[in-house]
């Protein structure tokens, strides 16, 4: 997975506009995240849906907002690296006693926070908007 497309209508507004959100060109991280977007059962990696929860959540309410394409991207972007920060608003699975270091080599503590161990899963969700 490089990229998620949000085919869903935003209504007359945007009419003939298209909106991606997801992980582009960054194919490490990108298969790093869509094995915890979709989960990867045979490497012990459950759901954690960074992209497509908040995107079916917050779109309707974004889209209302927005006065253009852009907006509804960054506001997108921005929900998408919030499920990160708040590990799915608290409803993430959390490391299982098996996991002991982190992909970087780093332990796994108290302290360890999912998904945030670099920093450039995060920073690598982006958006493209075609039709503006």
């Amino acid at each position: 997975m490089s990229k998620i497309t949000v085919t869903k209508a935003l209504g007359a507004k945007f009419a003939g506009m298209r909106l991606r959100v997801g992980l582009f060109n960054v194919s490490d991280i990108a298969a790093y995240g869509a094995a915890h977007e979709f989960g990867a059962p045979s490497r012990n990696i459950p759901k954690r849906s960074f992209i497509l929860t908040p995107v079916k959540r917050d779109l309707p309410e974004i889209a209302k907002k927005a006065k253009s394409i852009n907006d509804i991207g960054v506001m997108l972007v921005a929900a998408c690296q919030n499920e990160i920060r708040t590990e799915g608003q608290g409803q993430w699975q959390s490391f299982s006693e098996n996991y002991k270091t982190r992909p970087s080599g780093k332990p796994v503590t108290e302290q360890s926070k999912l998904l945030r161990d670099t920093g450039a899963l995060t920073k690598a969700i982006a958006f493209q908007a075609e039709g503006v």
